[in-house]
């Protein structure tokens, strides 16, 4: 009965080996793929791009606020409200 038991203890570890390897080899291929995947269709590239956007957005968001705070100026120094901004 001993001899039983142990025999179904190293069965049990040796499939929970083969089962940890083939999970291990699978996760590997797929990094692999899902790299050369962001490779092929230049994810980075596009995301260094948005990025880039976004704080060129942000630089112009800033400087139309000081554009619209400086026009507020002028009409409140010259109370007149139509002010033509490209005159």
């Amino acid at each position: 009965m001993i001899l039983t038991q142990i025999d179904s203890s190293t069965s049990f570890s040796y499939s929970l080996f083969i089962v940890a390897i083939i999970t291990a080899f699978f996760l590997g291929v797929f990094l692999l793929i899902r790299s050369i995947m962001l490779w092929y269709w230049k994810v980075d590239v596009i995301v260094n791009n948005q990025i880039e956007q976004n704080r060129l957005l942000s630089v112009q968001v800033n400087l139309q606020e000081k554009q619209n705070k400086l026009l507020k100026q002028l009409i409140d120094q010259t109370g007149n409200d139509s002010i033509d901004p490209n005159a």
